[in-house]
C-alpha cells in the first residue's frame, strides 16, 4: 500500500492515506508528499466514537475512489458511499483460499460478509491469480476483478555482501554454514512446524545447515509450543529464533536459500524481496507462489516436510552466481512497483 500510494503520488494524482492506529510507516508516507489521516482507534471494540471520525474525514475529503486493503477497510470503502455517494468503492482482496479455522470467530465472519456483499464494490483489485480463482469460485463476477501482482521495491531489495556478512556474523553464522530461512509472522498458516520438521530431516544429510526463523508472533502459546518442537526434534543448537527484524535487507541476504512453507498465499512479498536480493527460494505449491518463483527456483507440494527437504537440495546443486541473476531478473521483469502502479492507476482512471 506504501509502495503505490508514492508511486500515485509521483505520477500526479492526489493520494491521502487513512489508517486506523498511529504506524511506524507514518514519516515514510509524509515525506514521500503523501498525506496521512491516523485516525487512533483505541482497540477492536472502539467502534462508535471511531467510525464518526471516519465518515466526518472521508465527507470532508470528499474522493473520487475508497480503496480498502483487506475486508474490514473494504466493507468501509462501501458504507461509507453513504456520506460520499460519489465516490467509487475499491476493494482489495490479498488472500486466498484461506484456512479460516486457523483464525478467531470475528475473521470468519467477516470473511463471509466480505463475499456476500462484495457486490457493492465498484472494482476487486487482488494480488493473485490464485485469489480470483477463489472468488469466482465463490460466486464474484469475473468482470469485477482484476488482478495486479504486487510490486517490489527492487531498489532497496538488492543483493549486498557486507550486510550478508554483517547480518550473519551477528548470529554467529560461519561462511561455511548453509542458512536457511522462513520469514513471516509465527502463525499457523505459515507451517512452522514443517519447517521444523524439513530442518530436521536435511540436519541429517547436511551437519553445516542452520535454519533461521523470522517473525513477530501473533500468539504465544503457539510461539512456545514452537519452542517445544525444537527441543524434541533436538534443533536447539541450529535454529535461531530472531523474533521481528526490520534490517529486512540484511536479513534476506544472510540467507542461502529462503523458505515459504506456508498452506495458504496470496502474493507473498517475502518470496519477492529474498529474490530480488538474489536469494533462490524452495516454496510451497499455494496461491501464485509457484508463479512467482517460476523457473529460477523450486516450488513443492504443501505441509510435506520432505518435500521440503529435496527441494532444498534441488536448490543447492544450483550454481550459485547463476540462480542469483536468475532470481533477481525475475523480480526486476515481472512484479517491479512501477509496473504495479501502472496497472493499478490504469483500472482506477477506468472507473471514474
Amino acid at each position: 500500500m506504501i509502495l503505490l500510494a508514492r508511486e500515485l503520488h509521483d505520477r500526479g494524482h492526489q493520494v491521502e492515506v487513512i489508517a486506523f492506529y498511529d504506524g511506524v510507516h507514518k514519516q515514510a508516507l509524509l515525506a514521500s508528499g503523501v498525506a496521512v489521516h491516523m485516525l487512533n482507534k483505541r482497540g477492536r471494540w472502539d467502534v462508535i466514537s471511531f467510525l464518526w471520525r471516519l465518515a466526518k474525514l472521508v465527507r470532508a475529503q470528499s474522493p473520487d475512489i475508497l480503496y480498502g486493503y483487506l475486508a474490514v477497510c473494504n466493507l468501509l470503502t462501501s458504507t461509507l458511499r453513504l456520506v460520499t455517494p460519489k465516490s467509487k468503492s475499491v476493494w482489495g482482496i490479498r488472500t486466498a483460499n484461506l484456512k479460516l479455522e486457523y483464525y478467531d470467530w470475528l475473521s470468519r465472519i467477516l470473511s463471509f460478509i466480505e463475499i456476500g456483499l462484495s457486490g457493492l464494490a465498484s472494482l476487486i483489485i487482488v494480488n493473485s491469480r490464485a485469489g480470483q480463482r477463489h472468488l469466482i469460485a465463490a460466486g464474484v463476477s469475473e468482470k469485477k476483478i482484476a488482478v495486479i501482482p504486487n510490486g517490489i521495491a527492487i531498489n532497496v531489495f538488492r543483493p549486498d555482501p557486507l550486510a550478508r556478512a554483517n547480518t550473519r556474523a551477528k548470529w554467529n553464522i560461519s561462511k561455511d554454514e548453509i542458512l536457511i530461512g522462513i520469514v513471516g509472522r509465527i502463525d499457523p498458516i505459515k507451517e512452522h512446524r514443517v519447517f521444523l520438521r524439513a530442518a530436521q530431516q536435511f540436519s541429517q544429510i547436511s551437519p553445516n545447515a542452520r535454519f533461521l526463523c523470522v517473525g513477530e508472533s501473533v500468539n504465544q502459546e503457539y510461539q512456545l509450543s514452537l519452542h517445544r518442537l525444537t527441543e524434541e526434534l533436538d534443533l536447539q543448537q541450529r535454529v535461531v529464533w530472531a523474533g521481528p527484524q526490520y534490517d529486512m535487507l540484511g536479513v534476506y541476504n544472510a540467507l542461502d536459500i529462503l523458505t515459504n512453507a506456508s498452506s495458504s498465499e496470496g502474493f507473498s512479498n517475502v518470496i519477492g524481496e529474498a529474490m530480488a536480493c538474489g536469494i533462490p527460494c524452495v516454496v510451497t505449491d499455494v496461491g501464485d507462489s509457484a508463479l512467482i518463483v517460476g523457473e529460477t527456483s523450486v516450488a513443492v507440494p504443501a505441509n510435506n516436510a520432505a518435500a521440503l527437504v529435496e527441494g532444498w537440495v534441488r536448490c543447492l546443486r544450483q550454481n550459485r552466481q547463476e540462480a542469483a541473476s536468475a532470481a533477481r531478473q525475475q523480480i526486476v521483469e515481472n512484479f517491479s512497483v512501477h509496473k504495479m502502479a501502472a496497472q493499478t492507476e490504469a483500472v482506477l482512471m477506468a472507473i471514474v
